[in-house]
């Protein structure tokens, strides 16, 4: 009984540690088809770089 109860709580405390790790999380800005990207494209195609400038904050601005 006891090495049941051991086995258990050891298997519960894996599980619950595998739980708390940290995953990768990529946000819908990060993708290919997302909203940075796709003005990113609309600019190369157009050769107007005004879709992209929303994406440039003010103090970047000079870079």
């Amino acid at each position: 009984m006891r090495r049941n109860l051991v086995g258990t709580t050891t298997l519960g405390a894996l599980v619950g540690a595998a739980l708390m790790l940290p995953r990768t999380v990529q946000a819908h800005c990060d993708t290919m088809d997302g909203p940075v990207v796709l003005a990113a494209k609309s600019a190369w195609g157009t050769k107007d770089v005004t879709p992209v400038l929303k994406w440039v904050k003010e103090d970047a601005e000079a870079e």
